[in-house]
């Protein structure tokens, strides 16, 4: 009789163990998820965060912008925007160029500034174009908004 019970004991206490096993790396793996999703939660909070510092207002530069004039010879050439934002939408920004920097002959010609600022002017670009540039002004606001106030 004692031989049964200890068989079945044994029995149990093997199959406990396994089921232990089981859940054991069951928890490992639900852990790793746990870690996987507070990552991307924090990328998407800093990504949310990112969205909303663009204000109106702000200066930014729109790097390696092409362009490419009409005619029988046209030339193909790169400038670095410098831009404020004039209006702010959920995945664009219109912009006002006030100033650029190329090193392409073209575009260094005094007589075509005007008209490679006036380009951009008043256009929509993707937010992912445009690099806010981080003055005192634009750091000041950053610091209020994350206070509420």
């Amino acid at each position: 009789m004692t031989n049964i019970i200890m068989l079945v004991l044994t029995s149990l206490t093997l199959i406990s163990i396994v089921f232990a096993m089981i859940l054991f790396t069951k928890v490992i793996e639900l852990n790793k998820e746990l870690d996987k999703a507070k990552l991307d939660l924090n990328k998407t909070k800093e990504d949310a965060q990112e969205l909303v510092e663009i204000e109106v207002g702000d200066n930014a530069i729109v790097p390696n912008y092409g362009l490419s004039t009409k005619g029988d010879k046209p030339v193909t050439f790169e400038v670095t925007y410098e831009v404020e934002i004039l209006e702010v939408s959920v995945d664009s920004v219109k912009v006002k160029a006030f100033d650029y920097r190329s090193h392409d002959s073209y575009a260094n010609d005094p007589t075509n500034k005007q008209a490679i600022l006036n380009f951009i002017n008043g256009s929509w670009l993707k937010r992912h174009n445009v690099e806010i540039l981080m003055d005192e002004k634009k750091k000041r606001s950053i610091k209020l908004n994350q206070l509420g106030i």
